[in-house]
C-alpha cells in the first residue's frame, strides 16, 4: 500500500505587537575642561618697606632689606578678571580671596650703651645713677625686651646690685632706662677722702657687657676730728641729726650748720654765737616765708634745750644797718 502522507509544516508564529530595536553603538559623555585664571599677588604699602614683587614670579615677594620697625604691608590674592570676588583676611572662603596683613613690631635688644650720670659720689650725694640705652639688631632704640644685669664694685667694699630703674624720654618715646641705687655707708668708709675709683658693669643677656668708672669720695677727715682747745667748731651736714657730712653742694641744696663748743672745762651760764653769712652764697631759712637778704626774725634750727632761754634769730646790725647776723 502507499505510505501515509507527511504532516504539514509548522506555521510561523504570529507577529509580535512590539519589535526589538537594533542595538545602538555605546558612547561616553565628556565635560569640557575648566579654565581657571592665574592667581597672582598684589601688595600694597606706602613703599613696601623693603619688599617688592618679583618680575619673574608675581606669586612671591623679594626682600630688599629688613623691615624697619612699625612698617606694614598688605598682600592680597589677585584674579583677573576680578568678577565678583572680594578679599578677606585669612584663607578667604566662598566668594572670597585670601588677604594677609603684616606689621613689624619692636624687636628684642641686641646691644646697649651706658653713661654714668653721677661720676662723683659723696656722702651727701650718695645716689649712683646710670643711663642705659638699648638697641635692636638694626639700631632702633625702641626694643620689645631687654634683660640687663648691673652691679657696682669698689675695692674693700661689698658689690652693689642695681635693679631699680625709671624710663626717660618724651612721652611717646621713653626708651632710655635710668638705673639708680643708694651707695651704702660702708663704701665711704672704704674709699679715700681724695676719691677711689669704682666700676659699674652692665650686662645684656646675649648682648655683651659694658663697663664704666666713677669716683667715690670717702668720709672727710675733718668730720671725725675732735675739738682740743677751747673753741667753737662748725660742720656742714646734709641731715639735721648731723650724721652725714656735706662735702660739696649744688645750687639750691639745703644743708645744716652743726655747731660744737669746747669750753675747756669751764661752766657757762650764758653765751652768744654770732653767724654772718654771705647772702650771695647761702642764706638762712626763716621759720616761715621765703629767705631774703634783709630778713629779720626767727630762723629754722634746733637747740639743745639745756639752757632756760635759747633763741635763733636773725637781726640787723645796730651799728652798720647794711649788715645782718644770726
Amino acid at each position: 500500500s502507499p505510505p501515509p502522507p507527511s504532516p504539514p509544516p509548522p506555521s510561523s508564529p504570529p507577529p509580535s505587537s512590539l519589535s526589538a530595536s537594533p542595538p545602538l553603538p555605546s558612547t561616553q559623555n565628556v565635560c569640557a575642561a575648566l579654565v581657571l585664571p592665574a592667581v597672582s599677588l598684589s601688595a600694597t604699602s606706602a613703599s613696601l618697606h623693603g619688599y617688592y614683587p618679583l618680575v619673574s614670579n608675581t606669586d612671591s615677594l623679594a626682600e630688599l632689606y629688613p623691615s624697619p620697625r612699625s612698617s606694614s604691608i598688605v598682600v592680597k590674592a589677585l584674579l583677573l578678571p576680578a568678577g565678583g570676588l572680594i578679599s578677606s583676611d585669612g584663607l578667604g572662603g566662598v566668594g572670597k580671596l585670601p588677604m594677609k596683613s603684616y606689621s613689624q613690631g619692636s624687636r628684642g635688644a641686641a646691644s646697649h650703651a651706658i653713661l654714668v650720670q653721677t661720676p662723683h659720689v659723696r656722702t651727701n650725694m650718695a645716689t649712683l645713677a646710670l643711663l642705659v640705652q638699648c638697641y635692636d639688631a638694626f639700631g632702633h632704640s625702641d626694643v620689645s625686651s631687654a634683660n640687663i644685669e648691673i652691679s657696682a664694685s669698689l675695692d674693700d667694699a661689698s658689690d652693689q646690685t642695681v635693679t631699680a630703674y625709671q624710663l626717660r624720654g618724651p612721652s611717646t618715646a621713653a626708651w632710655t632706662r635710668r638705673y639708680y641705687v643708694t651707695i651704702p655707708l660702708g663704701w665711704f668708709t672704704a674709699a679715700s677722702e681724695e676719691g677711689s675709683m669704682a666700676t659699674i658693669s652692665a650686662s645684656l643677656v646675649s648682648g655683651g657687657v659694658q663697663t664704666a668708672d666713677f669716683l667715690v669720695y670717702g668720709t672727710p677727715s675733718w668730720f671725725a676730728n675732735s675739738i682740743s682747745p677751747a673753741s667753737i667748731a662748725a660742720f656742714m651736714t646734709s641731715d639735721v641729726a648731723g650724721n652725714t657730712p656735706a662735702q660739696t653742694m649744688r645750687l639750691a641744696d639745703t644743708f645744716y650748720l652743726q655747731l660744737y663748743a669746747n669750753t675747756g672745762g669751764a661752766q657757762m651760764s650764758t653765751f652768744e654765737v654770732k653767724i654772718v653769712e654771705d647772702t650771695s652764697v647761702c642764706q638762712v631759712l626763716p621759720v616761715s616765708g621765703a629767705p631774703s637778704s634783709t630778713y629779720t626774725g626767727p630762723v629754722q634750727g634746733e637747740m639743745s634745750g639745756t639752757y632756760s632761754t635759747e633763741a635763733l634769730n636773725r637781726v640787723q646790725n645796730p651799728i652798720d644797718t647794711t649788715a645782718y647776723f644770726t
